[in-house]
């Protein structure tokens, strides 16, 4: 490296407690028994040495603490700074010879190898103790030379009680000691950088007189977690009571990086650098184009090596990190000329222009300001916008045009128009409006086009107001001819999207079924990822509104199939499906996920913020929580009377008036009515309505109003049936029966309990949405008497509702077993207090449900409870035994038979009416596995969702040695394994869909013998580029297989499977 580079660095206060590294530190100790050399390397400001002094102070009981200076460049001066460092820390460690040389000034430099192997072997022999030495700034040591070959030395002398530390902002292989590399770590500068929970735990602790933190992860966002970088963001908290944006955070640590700066001796490279910071990325060839030399080649593959804020997206493209980036920046606007950044900025759009990159090619434009350049550049490109895969990028960008300039321009407009998904809707039309003026004489057909399919989906899709999209639909189609062959792809794919956001409305499903199908195959063709993404999206819920369950989560998991699209697309996809099929733990899951991580999000696109609270509140009162759902309700109720179309005001006083209903308020028939009145105003579809009829049938049926309820809910029959709507039959016909049950038509309440029965079971979806416990209870009484339904009606209720009939055809609540952890028994809501539960009641049931049919004979029981009693006498007690868990049944819960639960017949003791939480999970894991195997990614999920929190505990965990129950444990805990590891395949589709931090915490070492435990949480975390955790997992298996015996081939070839693992 040339000479003229060199490094100047801010001093650190040593070992300065930013916030304890408690986790991290555990992770290090995890690796002292195989490790004895670490290497930190990170960016300034990134925390090595207060890591390294925490290490120090945690982990070993004695360290020496070497602050490296120039002076360090004289090998001889490195030696007897180690002799030193070493005799200060340890008064009797003494080296009489070496000591009386250093004093006379005869140690030479030839023989300091010989002096480093004198000095640490010496140390060695006086001490037993582990001591830790932390050798801080290697950076100050050049490359190459004595001085690195004298650490090297050093280093080489690690052993299991001589551990290294060595600091250093350069990344230095030639410092590697020529011994088993295996005894080496290196940390890298993300390991060093906050995590969230870190960032938090420092926050709470630093900012003790700040009470809104709301808006506080935008620092973790701008910093990456860069430790200084946080530090100072809160001093400017502090101290203003503001959270600072980049660009204040950037100047106020001028200073800072003024100090830690890279110096270069050749101007040209200090303002080439200025000019690449105004760049996202730097791709070195054109780095070098405008350079004129290779300088600036060697200068970035320097701050690369000296970890200088900056890395490597890719072999030859380097990203500066954004603090820096935006310091450098503000040098570039304070110390070049306007004109030298405009001809930057405009070689660089050309660069990108050639490199067919016209979303960023446009942003060096718009930094320029040169907006004659942007209108041309958009119009001869605007088929790329339309098919521009990052919207929500395009908006941010295009956001910096001036309003005014905007106003007055077409095409840049209209690529402004594109890159709306939801905010500032009244904005969106009115840009499309002024365009549509702006066009004037022009001969801008496909502007119009644009233009009208944008008014369409805005009306359409976005507001709900179906009159107005009808209006603009017609307008389109009175200047586009399906006949022209002219017309490019795609602008046949973006006309033919827009109408199917008004077809899914307005149109019978035969023609938005086709249209779909249509417009697919363009999306296909031109290969867009945002179009079939959306379509997919649209064709999920066409199918949902029609009630074709397999075809609506076909086409979702084909979304969640496309590797570009948003995650917030996915996760509002499965929300929106669980919602509409009742899959209510899901759906809450699903929802606080995206309340969680797409606050930002739902602040700005305030549509999809009423969607989930619409839907949340329809949750909220299927599960019986009424204020939960009237706070759903009333965070959308101003958006609802603000909004004048009638399609949205309609579905949201359907929904008001029937919490209303739920709460005995008598306003719910009368805004159901007005929500039914709306719905046909609004022009939607007649297939459609059924479901207002349905749901303003029910409404009158509950508020006693007979005649009015039968008016609508044969409405609904009458419509939904000759759509082929059979969920919506379903439960209109429940609504029916238990109609005419309470006027005394038992006879036609039955019929109709047959027929809500065979819908449901032709729909394929065995859950209804829009039903109470009454209904229900009513339907499965008359659903069971019919031969055709028997079957069918006990197993949805037993399975999905958790109700059964017993001998005597009475309803009554399935009794639920708790087998992870702690016995629990439930009937209803009531829970039979576990202390009752003796031994010998917890055998019997262990056994019970540990057999086949939850049945076992009465004498494998009693071998078990009383294995050295005769038979007789095990008899008599096995009578007592059965007898007292009758009684305690009968005393725990209210007006129940207990030989509904549990019966004895011929000496075959059978549980009844009974679920336990093992089967439920097992089969839940089975589902999943088949779901994800066939390509059902959002049952899988929704399965996975289910399943997550019932492993508590192992099976059982208190009873041992008996047989089945040992076995059954066994298949328990391997579905619990397979089930992390197919959670880990669906994170691949969604990342962190369900994270499994927690459950590695929890049962990692417990499962450690496992080899499939171990890989899954290997490649997990490996995934996620936590090197750390990669040794950590490592190293706990190491330690595992040699306590267990195995040879060093033996676990060398397991460790390699290990780290094989795809």
């Amino acid at each position: 490296m040339k000479k003229d580079l060199e490094i100047k660095e801010a001093p650190i206060q040593l070992g300065k407690q930013i916030i304890l590294r408690q986790q991290k530190l555990t992770e290090i100790k995890a690796l002292l028994d195989n490790k004895t050399i670490f290497i930190l390397n990170g960016d300034p400001g990134s925390g090595k040495t207060v890591f390294a002094s925490q290490i120090a102070q945690n982990l070993y009981s004695s360290s020496i603490w070497i602050t490296l200076t120039e002076q360090d460049l004289d090998p001889v001066y490195f030696c007897t700074n180690l002799y030193k460092s070493i005799k200060k820390k340890f008064s009797r460690y003494s080296l009489p010879d070496f000591e009386e040389q250093m004093q006379s000034g005869k140690l030479e430099t030839i023989h300091y190898e010989s002096y480093i192997k004198e000095i640490i072997r010496h140390f060695r022999r006086t001490t037993k103790k582990q001591v830790l030495i932390v050798f801080d700034g290697a950076e100050k040591l050049p490359a190459i030379g004595l001085a690195k070959k004298a650490m090297k030395t050093a280093l080489s002398f690690s052993s299991k009680n001589l551990h290294f530390i060595v600091t250093s902002r350069k990344i230095f292989n030639s410092l590697i000691p020529d011994k088993d590399s295996t005894d080496i770590c290196f940390l890298k500068s993300d390991f060093f950088n906050f995590k969230f929970d870190e960032f938090r735990s420092y926050a709470v602790e630093n900012l003790h007189e700040i009470t809104d933190f709301s808006s506080l992860e935008s620092v973790y966002e701008i910093t990456g977690g860069w430790i200084k970088g946080v530090e100072q963001a809160f001093q400017i908290i502090k101290q203003t009571d503001h959270i600072p944006d980049i660009s204040v955070l950037a100047e106020s640590l001028g200073e800072y990086f003024h100090t830690t700066k890279i110096i270069w001796a050749d101007s040209k490279i200090v303002s080439t650098m200025w000019l690449l910071s105004l760049l996202d990325e730097i791709n070195l060839d054109f780095a070098i184009k405008h350079n004129g030399n290779t300088k600036i080649a060697n200068h970035l593959v320097f701050m690369l090596d000296s970890n200088h804020f900056i890395y490597k997206k890719e072999s030859t493209v380097f990203k500066l990190k954004p603090v820096y980036k935006e310091w450098l920046s503000r040098q570039c606007l304070e110390r070049l000329t306007k004109q030298e950044i405009e001809i930057f900025l405009g070689n660089a759009s050309d660069y990108s222009i050639n490199k067919n990159n016209i979303q960023t090619a446009l942003k060096y434009l718009i930094k320029a300001k040169t907006y004659s350049k942007i209108e041309m550049l958009v119009k001869e490109n605007i088929l790329t916008f339309i098919l521009s895969e990052n919207p929500e990028d395009l908006y941010a960008l295009l956001s910096q045009i001036p309003a005014h300039i905007l106003k007055g321009s077409v095409w840049m407009a209209l690529a402004y128009s594109l890159s709306f998904s939801g905010s500032s809707l009244n904005y969106q039309k009115d840009i499309l409006l002024n365009v549509l003026e702006n066009i004037g004489k022009q001969n801008a057909e496909i502007a119009e086009i644009i233009c009208f399919c944008g008014l369409i989906e805005y009306y359409a899709f976005m507001q709900g107001d179906l009159k107005n999209g009808l209006i603009f639909k017609e307008k389109l189609m009175d200047i586009f001819d399906y006949d022209n062959k002219s017309y490019p792809d795609e602008i046949i794919l973006l006309v033919n999207s827009s109408l199917i956001s008004l077809s899914t409305h307005v149109s019978t499903p035969e023609d938005t079924k086709n249209l779909i199908d249509k417009t697919l195959l363009y999306a296909e063709k031109l290969k867009s990822a945002k179009y079939k993404s959306k379509l997919y999206l649209q064709s999920a819920f066409f199918y949902q509104n029609i009630r074709s369950y397999r075809e609506a989560f076909s086409y979702l998991d084909k979304m969640l199939t496309i590797k570009d699209l948003d995650f917030f697309h996915k996760y509002m996809g499965l929300y929106l499906l669980y919602a509409f099929f009742g899959f209510q733990k899901p759906l809450r899951y699903i929802s606080a996920k995206i309340r969680e991580q797409f606050r930002e999000h739902l602040d700005t696109f305030f549509f999809d913020n009423v969607k989930l609270n619409t839907l949340d509140a329809v949750n909220a009162i299927k599960s019986g929580d009424y204020i939960l759902a009237r706070e759903y309700i009333n965070a959308q109720k101003t958006f609802a009377f603000i909004n004048t179309s009638e399609y949205p005001k309609s579905l949201f006083l359907l929904i008001d008036g029937t919490l209303d209903t739920m709460e005995f308020n008598e306003e719910g028939a009368r805004k159901a009515e007005s929500a039914l009145a709306l719905a046909i105003e609004s022009g939607l579809s007649e297939h459609l309505i059924g479901l207002f009829y349905s749901y303003t049938g029910a409404i009158y049926t509950f508020t006693g109003n007979f005649k009015n309820a039968e008016k609508r809910l044969l409405q609904s029959l009458e419509v939904s049936e000759n759509s082929g709507q059979s969920q919506i039959c379903a439960n209109t016909y429940a609504y029916l029966s238990y109609l005419h049950a309470n006027i005394g038509n038992s006879e036609t309440a039955f019929e109709y309990a047959v027929s809500s029965m065979r819908f449901m079971e032709k729909s394929g979806q065995p859950i209804f949405f829009s039903t109470t416990n009454v209904i229900l209870e009513n339907l499965f009484c008359y659903a069971r008497k019919s031969k055709l339904t028997t079957d069918y009606s006990s197993k949805i209720a037993f399975e999905y509702y958790n109700v059964a009939f017993n001998d005597n055809d009475e309803l009554i609540p399935v009794m639920q077993v708790n087998a992870f952890g702690e016995m629990k028994i439930m009937l209803g809501e009531h829970l039979l207090e576990p202390d009752l539960i003796s031994g010998n009641f917890r055998i019997m049931i262990a056994l019970l449900l540990s057999s086949k049919d939850y049945s076992v004979h009465q004498e494998t029981i009693q071998s078990y409870i009383w294995p050295t009693s005769n038979k007789d006498k095990a008899r008599t007690s096995f009578d007592n035994l059965m007898s007292r868990f009758r009684k305690l049944l009968a005393d725990s819960f209210y007006r129940i038979n207990p030989k509904d639960y549990i019966t004895i017949n011929n000496g075959i003791v059978s549980l009844i009416n009974t679920k336990c939480n093992a089967d439920q999970f097992i089969n839940l894991c089975s589902d999943i596995w088949e779901s994800y195997e066939k390509g059902e990614y959002s049952l899988a999920i929704k399965s996975a969702i289910e399943a997550k929190d019932l492993y508590t505990d192992k099976y059982f965990p208190f009873i041992k040695d008996i047989e089945k129950v040992d076995a059954k444990r066994q298949y328990t805990d391997r579905a619990f394994i397979d089930l992390l590891l197919v959670i880990s395949k669906l994170n691949n589709i969604i990342p962190d869909i369900i994270n499994l931090d927690q459950y590695f915490a929890k049962w990692f070492e417990i499962y450690i013998h496992e080899t499939d435990m171990v890989q899954i949480a290997y490649s997990y975390y490996r995934s996620k580029k936590d090197h750390m955790k990669c040794h950590f997992i490592l190293s706990k298996f190491n330690d595992f297989l040699n306590s267990e015996g195995f040879s060093c081939d033996e676990i060398n070839e397991l460790l390699y499977m290990v780290k094989s693992t795809r």
